[in-house]
């Protein structure tokens, strides 16, 4: 078993509640992740040793957390993913943000999808059989100085019924969007949002989640 799958395996509302130096510990297994989007391992584990890295004011680089959320249907197994239109990079995005001091990524990443979305019953996908937790991302942005995010991307899921209580924060997404997959969309979504409905759309249709909240 390696570092990842341990990371996999353990149990999501301990992490959430973690204090953030016990969290760290935890990212360190980050760099074994199968697929990194946009940086290399090295990258990310010396990242991860700074500690000003979960700052936003930390140029040219510092680290940002995220959530793929997805809602999968269940007769059907067709899965969509929640995108919003971000006002100021002026295309679709996955909800997330800077971490801002809190090197308890999951805890962050739930966090920006509650404050950008509303949506509040979501699980993390990793409870399922072959799923990761989630996938390492740089991001470029420019701003206040052109710089990059180092992006913690953990894959959520909603329940179908909660697809109708979406609301998007105004003063960062004029729009939202459940996107299908389809081949012909797959260069229009971001890397991260790709492979994991790649991933999903090969599961087993019955399999079982369990809540996450903090």
């Amino acid at each position: 078993m390696n570092s990842w799958e341990r990371l996999s395996l353990a149990p999501h509302k301990a992490l959430v509640a973690r204090p953030g130096h016990e969290a760290r510990e935890e990212l360190r297994l980050w760099s074994a992740a199968p697929r990194l989007g946009g940086c290399t391992r090295g990258e990310w584990r010396s990242t991860l040793e700074r500690d000003d890295a979960v700052l936003r004011e930390s140029l040219p680089v510092h680290i940002s957390t995220s959530a793929v959320v997805f809602c999968r249907e269940p007769d059907t197994g067709t899965c969509e993913a929640l995108l919003l239109w971000h006002l100021k990079a002026l295309e679709w995005v996955y909800p997330g943000g800077h971490a801002d001091g809190d090197w308890n990524f999951l805890r962050s990443a739930l966090r920006e999808v509650q404050e950008e979305t509303s949506l509040q019953d979501v699980f993390w996908l990793h409870t399922r059989a072959g799923v990761p937790p989630g996938v390492p991302a740089a991001v470029q942005r420019i701003g206040v100085g052109e710089h990059a995010h180092f992006d913690a991307v953990f894959y959520l899921e909603c329940r179908p019924e909660s697809k109708l209580k979406v609301i998007t924060d105004a003063h960062e997404s004029g729009a939202f969007q459940w996107w299908k997959w389809k081949s012909q969309d797959a260069a229009a979504l971001p890397l991260a949002t790709r492979w994991a409905l790649e991933m999903l759309e090969s599961l087993p249709l019955q399999t079982e989640t369990q809540g996450v909240a903090f």
